[in-house]
């Protein structure tokens, strides 16, 4: 019976969950992109 209502949900959930995925990894570069430029902003100013 489980294994039934997996395969049911499977086509729906694989769409939404693919999409999450691209969002946490583009929200995960702009944050690394920002950071990193940050940093280096950082260091020019020490100097």
């Amino acid at each position: 019976m489980k294994r039934k209502a997996l395969k049911a949900a499977v086509p729906y959930t694989l769409p939404v969950m693919m999409g999450f995925i691209f969002l946490g990894m583009a929200f995960g570069i702009l944050l690394f992109l920002l950071l990193f430029r940050r940093q280096c902003d950082d260091k020019g100013k020490q100097q």
